[in-house]
């Protein structure tokens, strides 16, 4: 389950948060979205840590996934840069 989370959705989560900046700004907003990351992480562990002894399996994994499927539908509704260069994206063309 590590292996396929650190392997298999981190990457692509990089790569969009890559297209979503335009190039002048897209290190400062990768460093925003990735520090979001991190301190979301940090204060997850700390809110779902002292659940754990309350909850049954079932419903720890069922908090855990729905998580994931929030991210989910936020990524699903992101704005892509399907089939254009990286580097032709204007500043002002953050909607995709």
């Amino acid at each position: 389950m590590v292996f396929f989370g650190f392997n298999c959705l981190g990457p692509p989560t990089f790569t969009l948060t890559a297209e979503c900046f335009p190039t002048r700004i897209r290190s400062a907003g990768f460093g925003l979205v990735d520090g979001l990351a991190v301190s979301g992480g940090a204060v997850g562990v700390l809110a779902i840590a002292p659940l754990a002894p309350k909850l049954s399996s079932l419903q720890a994994l069922l908090l855990i996934s729905s998580f994931l499927v929030l991210a989910a539908i936020l990524a699903r509704f992101t704005p892509h840069a399907r089939n254009r260069a990286l580097e032709d994206r204007r500043e002002n063309d953050l909607t995709g």
